[in-house]
């Protein structure tokens, strides 16, 4: 396995991890929050965790292409394609998890 796909996804697993874990933390039997929409799209300013997540791997994708002499431009590329397949993952990941634990949009 490469490393790039290795740091990619493991950076794609532990921003998705975050969101899920603030769902499933703040859920009581009867108050679903959505804790997890909160940590996804607004805290502490709208769309936060996202442009952490889109300079995650925009960062991590210029670093391993500048290591391997090839163009930054593609490390960027790379990055942002990531960052909207992560988004839309994590945003359906988050909305069926308060969903599937009695919670309403």
């Amino acid at each position: 396995m490469s490393t790039k796909l290795f740091l990619n996804g493991l950076v794609f697993i532990v921003l998705t991890a975050i969101p899920l874990i603030a769902e499933l933390s703040t859920t009581t039997v009867g108050n679903v929050s959505g804790a997890g929409f909160s940590v996804l799209l607004y805290e502490p300013f709208s769309f936060a965790y996202v442009l952490f997540a889109g300079t995650l791997f925009i960062s991590l994708n210029i670093y391993i292409l500048a290591n391997k002499k090839e163009p930054v431009l593609s490390g960027i590329g790379t990055g942002i394609i990531l960052l909207f397949i992560w988004f839309i993952f994590a945003f359906l990941c988050v909305g069926q998890l308060h969903l599937s634990l009695g919670g309403k949009l």
